[in-house]
């Protein structure tokens, strides 16, 4: 594949079954590993960028406005706000000019997408840093080119990037074109921690607007064709088994697709989430409560206050209690 991503870098003429391998074989550190600028010649055709697109996470387009994904889920923690501000930091971008999307599900883009042990931001911080330090580092680039000039006499701010000496400035949509044909830096510049001037700053979170204003999409907004709608009824008692059913009794709910018994219980399918549920509550059921059937809560506590009169056994003994307790 070496030989095919040298291709790629140089933007040497890369037939498909060349782009196949390189795609195929990548994993996901393809899109920090090296950039196909938009301009390749891809079976001998040129096509001429739009946008800079330097990785998965960034896209900047020629009217300077800047696309960041997030590749977590957002269920209230506020990701779609604060993983896109540690790119827009080591951007230097102007966060009034930051969109931010939702990425689709691609392992091999991304990375691992699963959220949740409030380790999105820990567990992104290097990665998402580096993705905005190499896009920032390519526009510096593209801007020396333009100018004749070396990086050490130029900086970036909200989005711009400036030659000091002379006080010539570029946005970074203007410079997305050229931008695109810049090697990918292997070892990009971090910001040092006391240069933020986006992180560690109060930021108005993202999805507020839209959850204000009824347009957020969640996860049961979503429409399919054919999609149909399943509830599951389960046993009063914990280990219950079902014995039979009479579908005859919900005979008048037009809504009902059909019901069928499962493991765990009675399974009814319908066209709406309201004919679901109310079948739900219309269904006659004969269930086997088995062994628990007269289980309840007093004979539960019971149980645990008689257990707790007997002598406990220990698991683990680790250190010393009584002497730790005098230091």
């Amino acid at each position: 594949v070496q030989p095919i991503m040298h291709k790629a870098v140089q933007g040497e003429t890369m037939n498909r079954r060349d782009f196949i391998k390189v795609v195929s074989t990548a994993g996901s550190g393809f899109v920090l590993g090296f950039y196909i600028p938009y301009t390749n010649k891809l079976n001998g055709k040129t096509v001429a960028p739009t946008i800079f697109e330097p990785n998965a996470w960034i896209k900047i387009k020629s009217d300077n406005m800047v696309q960041i994904m997030v590749a977590k889920s957002e269920m209230g923690q506020g990701v779609l706000t604060s993983l896109p501000m540690i790119i827009a930091e080591e951007m230097d971008l102007d966060w009034s000019k930051v969109i931010i999307k939702k990425a689709p599900a691609d392992q091999k883009k991304y990375g691992s997408q699963m959220t949740g042990g409030s380790n999105s931001v820990s567990s992104g911080w290097k990665k998402l840093r580096e993705a905005g330090a190499v896009a920032r580092e390519m526009l510096v680039m593209a801007a020396t080119q333009e100018w004749d000039v070396s990086p050490n006499e130029c900086k970036t701010h909200k989005g711009i990037v400036i030659h000091e000496r002379s006080g010539r400035e570029l946005s970074y949509g203007d410079l997305a074109k050229k931008a695109s044909f810049q090697k990918v830096p292997k070892s990009p510049k971090l910001k040092e921690k006391r240069n933020f001037s986006i992180i560690g700053q109060n930021a108005k979170r993202t999805d507020t607007l839209s959850k204000v204003n009824g347009t957020a999409q969640f996860a049961l907004d979503v429409q399919l064709d054919g999609m149909v709608y399943a509830t599951i009824v389960h046993s009063p008692v914990f280990g219950g088994k079902l014995k039979s059913f009479n579908k005859a009794s919900v005979s008048d709910n037009s809504g009902v697709i059909n019901i069928f018994a499962i493991e765990s219980g009675l399974a009814i399918v319908a066209r709406n989430t309201w004919a679901a549920l109310k079948a739900k509550k219309q269904i006659e059921i004969n269930w086997d409560e088995g062994q628990d059937a007269r289980l309840d809560s007093e004979k539960i506590r019971k149980d645990l206050l008689d257990a707790s009169k007997e002598k406990g056994g220990i698991v683990r003994k680790e250190g010393n209690v009584k002497k730790a307790l005098k230091s």
